[in-house]
């Protein structure tokens, strides 16, 4: 089975995140339906503001099922973003594909919240995802900590901590030990940029 997530414009600079499940039927013979498609960050239900669902990542897990994580932000900058997670199940627990796929989330379109207050500004976030093999999920992604802009030359001076969260999928979402606390890594990391070139802060990947 594959499970795959992206994001899709919306609207001018307005996206959302959707995925899509193939399921493996044997004999190299695979299944897509629409009941496999899903909207897993769907921007339009302004759930921080002027929302826009962006960069997901995508895992498998040990017991074929998936974890797929995104950021949400404000394009108005009133509200932090935050980082959603949920996850897909293909089969049931004895390995039997499921007539529909589920999503295992809080409500249609929103991810179970995991970083409920960071700086996604110009990165935009960028969760990468990691199995540690034991029913849990790490993620880390890039957390903009200072952004200043010279007035006349236009450039901009960036730092970020490149943060890490620890989510537990063997214990209900609803319990206090579901998602850690994020952890900084790393801090202090610059990206800079002269005033004649893009604002690439996007490029601050883990």
């Amino acid at each position: 089975d594959s499970f795959i997530a992206y994001h899709s414009l919306f609207a001018t600079e307005r996206h959302m995140v959707e995925g899509m499940a193939i399921s493996s039927l044997g004999g190299n013979q695979f299944q897509v339906s629409s009941t496999g498609h899903f909207s897993l960050g769907n921007q339009s239900l302004n759930v921080l503001g002027d929302d826009s669902c962006i960069k997901p990542d995508v895992i498998a897990l040990p017991d074929d099922s998936f974890v797929v994580s995104w950021t949400r932000l404000d394009r108005s900058g009133v509200n932090p973003a935050r980082v959603e997670m949920c996850r897909v199940v293909l089969r049931d627990s004895q390995g039997a594909l499921l007539p529909n796929a589920q999503v295992i989330a809080p409500q249609p379109g929103v991810g179970y919240v995991i970083d409920a207050d960071f700086n996604a500004t110009d990165s935009g976030g960028m969760i990468d995802l990691m199995d540690l093999e034991d029913g849990t999920v790490a993620g880390v992604y890039a957390h903009q900590t200072s952004r200043v802009i010279d007035p006349i030359s236009g450039d901009t001076w960036r730092e970020y901590d490149l943060r890490l969260v620890r989510v537990d999928w063997t214990v209900d979402p609803s319990d206090p030990n579901f998602a850690a606390a994020p952890v900084a890594l790393m801090s202090g990391i610059p990206f800079d940029n002269p005033g004649g070139h893009a604002p690439l802060g996007g490029q601050v990947l883990p």
